[in-house]
């Protein structure tokens, strides 16, 4: 593991729990995430950056940990930014 890696990993983990909280919090459901934007984009954002994390992760960690599915949490980050407001509100709860 490189030095750099238990940073960006405190920083996901700071991230799920972000998501934990304020799924528990607000009580939310997949109804509230697809008829609530600002609920969506909050949780988009944190699932958004938990990919921009995940992709700054050394090669060594990422390889380390097959299991860990990275392409598709930096390929979901991608979709989030580049998507446009078109990330499709099951996905994400799903994801979350």
């Amino acid at each position: 593991m490189q030095p750099n890696d238990r940073f960006l990993l405190e920083t996901i983990k700071g991230y799920c729990d972000d998501i934990d909280w304020a799924v528990k919090s607000f009580s939310l459901t997949e109804k509230e995430i697809t008829e609530n934007p600002g609920f969506r984009a909050m949780l988009a954002f944190f699932v958004q950056q938990i990919g921009e994390t995940s992709g700054k992760l050394s090669e060594e960690f990422k390889n380390s940990h097959p299991e860990v599915e990275w392409k598709a949490i930096i390929g979901f980050r991608n979709h989030i930014v580049h998507a446009y407001g078109k990330v499709i509100p099951e996905i994400l709860w799903d994801t979350v």
